[in-house]
């Protein structure tokens, strides 16, 4: 048979071949119903997952020029058949036909529109799709597989765990490259946050990932935008690269980025991770740092902050050192900080710790200029906003315009326990203000009226240097003790004067009353006996004082007014007693003194003083407290005779007045002289 001939023969049991395979699956095509194991699919799946699918639609198939399967109305339930877990619309693939000979599925592509998924996580953890992940029992033969693209159209995914969270996206469209057993290229997916506080859109772009043996991604970013009763913010994250190595997984090149305005103000941050991993449940980061501006009407901020490292292990953050600087303007007050100290999260608990706190402030405003340094631990309750600083050291320094005498200098050692929730504050401190020792208690309530109580006590104090930081008087001198314990509502300094309420003591001793000198003024007493009969008054002059050795008074404050009824003032040759009231609403006074010579040893007086003793002043001191007046009542002088003779007698009364004026002429004089200082003791 010559060549020619066998190539015919040939040719014609191809053809033959190629007849009887177009035949078979045209056969095959038309009585082939793909709907007829669906059921046996569905069997299929309830055997080895224990879940239900239902396809409710028609499956239909096409041969050419790819395998292509169309299915509608798919539904997968939850494990034990309760409820949906997966629903789809509509599902279309496309496969390649011939390298499905040689075991490679090419899939052109995949089109899903409709998906809809319930996602629940437990206490435990678990998610309600953990069974579907678990490896089969039976190996199967590795089939290769190339899919060029999916897409997936108007998805939803609800999602619900036992701590009550509750999200939900919608709007959900997916959109890939070349997809393998081994790497996926340019995935794209796009979402909608269905939150009607705070809706947001999301966008997550990955250029690369390959897990043939380890998993290595690169290009991953993910966009989210929000427009919503809290603001408008736009965010951005980026991840260089993500590797995986045996069970442990590490970044390189995470950034973060916020843009947006919220309350009225404008805050644009980033924030950066050298390097992250991933172990063992535990997560660990290099190189942290964060920096932030805040821009509105009142405030101007500039927040920076980094850490060489932060740990996570379970649900505790901690890092190593943290630095953060916080500087520009809010509220009308220029700030400058800066913190030191390892960081505790523990979000188990919702506590945030500061171990270590090293915080160096300046804060600056119109009339207020404080600088200072706090250490100690912090602890602050996220769930009821609650701080606490145990232990605390603070060193301030506090200038003013207002306080006379310079800066005051604060070394405090104590307690503060602050609800910022509640808007209310505790603090409980032992130190020294401005050289004197102090300790006490003081407290704040901001909800409603602010209100104010205070338990304080000081020690040593030198009374002149405490006058003189809020007045230009030196109306007093000497050291000693005082206590007060006062409390107050208002919302103005008016308000929380009217509402003043509380106790107090003062005990001083060696010093003196300036404007007045009793003590030798009173020599001169008998040339005022001419007005014995009358009363004089006058203004105070401010050479003069009178020393004492000691000088004690309590005093009582309701509703802003402070009553004192035991003024006691002593001194070798004088003694003062004082009570009367002082309204500090009105800014006025009413008070009486009375002044008494004491018997004295010769050389302070000498027979002269001694003949003034038991002789009492009275004086009144009226008015307001900027510009005090006072009054001496010289008739009180008077004894019960010289007055009777007065009235009955009047030539006796002057006889009587003579004499009375040849015993106390220099002794009234002197009185009238130093008593009008007693403005001093009051106001100047």
């Amino acid at each position: 048979m010559n060549p020619r001939s066998l190539l015919r023969y040939a040719a014609f049991a191809v053809a033959g071949l190629l007849l009887v395979i177009v035949a078979l699956g045209g056969y095959i095509a038309a009585t082939f119903d793909p709907n007829d194991y669906k059921d046996e699919v569905a069997a299929l799946v309830k055997r080895s997952k224990g879940r239900d699918l239902a396809i409710e639609g028609a499956v239909r198939l096409s041969y050419w020029p790819n395998l292509a399967a169309d299915l509608s109305d798919v539904k997968l339930s939850e494990a034990g058949g309760k409820g949906d877990f997966v629903t789809v619309e509509r599902v279309r693939a496309s496969v390649a036909v011939m390298p499905l000979l040689g075991r490679r599925v090419v899939v052109n592509g995949v089109d899903v529109t409709g998906l809809r998924a319930s996602i629940r996580r437990d206490a435990d953890g678990r998610f309600n799709f953990a069974d579907l992940l678990s490896k089969p029992e039976e190996k199967s033969e590795k089939v290769d597989f190339d899919i060029a693209s999916v897409k997936v159209r108007d998805g939803r995914i609800d999602y619900a765990d036992a701590a009550g969270t509750r999200l939900t996206l919608d709007g959900i469209q997916v959109k890939t490259g070349a997809i393998s057993a081994n790497a996926a290229r340019d995935v794209e997916v796009a979402a909608r946050l269905a939150d009607p506080k705070q809706p947001a859109q999301l966008r997550l772009k990955l250029a690369r990932a390959d897990f043939a043996d380890a998993l290595s991604a690169s290009g991953l970013a993910i966009k989210a935008s929000s427009n919503g009763p809290a603001g408008k913010v736009d965010a951005e994250v980026d991840l260089e690269q993500l590797t995986q190595q045996g069970e442990a997984f590490a970044g390189k090149g995470l950034k973060a980025q916020i843009n947006g305005e919220m309350a009225g103000k404008r805050i644009d941050a980033t924030s950066a991770l050298d390097r992250l991993e991933l172990r063992g449940g535990a997560v660990s980061g290099q190189g942290v740092t964060v920096q932030a501006k805040v821009d509105g009407p009142d405030t101007q901020l500039d927040i920076r902050a980094a850490a060489a490292r932060i740990d996570q292990q379970g649900r505790t953050l901690s890092s190593s050192p943290l630095q953060a600087t916080v500087s520009g303007k809010a509220a009308g007050t220029s700030l400058d900080l800066k913190l030191a100290s390892p960081l505790t999260l523990d979000l188990a608990q919702q506590r945030l710790g500061l171990r270590a706190v090293d915080l160096q402030f300046s804060a600056k405003q119109q009339l207020v200029d404080l600088n200072g340094r706090l250490k100690g631990p912090a602890d602050f309750a996220l769930a009821s906003q609650t701080l606490r600083l145990p232990g605390f050291s603070l060193d301030l320094t506090a200038a003013s315009p207002k306080l006379a005498g310079g800066p005051v200098a604060v070394r405090l050692d104590g307690d503060l326990d602050a609800g910022l929730a509640a808007r209310r504050a505790d603090l409980r401190f032992d130190g020294k203000v401005d050289g004197h020792a102090v300790a006490g208690i003081v407290g704040a309530e901001a909800a409603g009226a602010p209100a104010l109580r205070a338990d304080l006590k000081a020690r040593d104090v030198d009374i002149a240097r405490v006058i003189a930081r809020f007045s230009k008087s030196d109306l007093l001198s000497g050291r000693g003790d005082l206590d007060l314990k006062v409390n107050t509502r208002g919302d103005s300094a008016e308000a929380l004067t009217k509402a003043l309420n509380g106790s107090g003591a003062v005990a001083l001793r060696d010093g003196a009353v300036k404007g007045l000198d009793i003590n030798s003024s009173i020599r001169e007493v008998r040339s005022a006996v001419r007005k014995a009969l009358g009363k004089e008054s006058g203004t105070t002059v401010k050479t003069k004082k009178t020393d004492f050795s000691e000088m004690t008074a309590t005093f009582a404050i309701r509703d802003g007014v402070l009553d004192n009824r035991d003024l006691a003032l002593k001194s070798p040759l004088l003694r003062v007693a004082g009570a009367g009231t002082i309204d500090l609403v009105k800014g006025e006074l009413d008070y009486g003194v009375k002044a008494s010579v004491v018997a004295t040893r010769e050389g302070q007086g000498g027979a002269e003083r001694a003949q003034l003793a038991g002789v009492t002043v009275p004086v009144k001191l009226f008015g307001p407290l900027a510009a005090p007046q006072y009054s001496i009542d010289f008739a009180a002088m008077l004894t019960p005779d010289t007055l009777q003779k007065a009235l009955a007698d009047p030539g006796a009364a002057r006889e009587a007045a003579k004499e009375t004026v040849r015993d106390a002429k220099e002794q009234v004089k002197a009185l009238k002289d130093g008593v009008r200082d007693l403005k001093g003791l009051f106001g100047r």
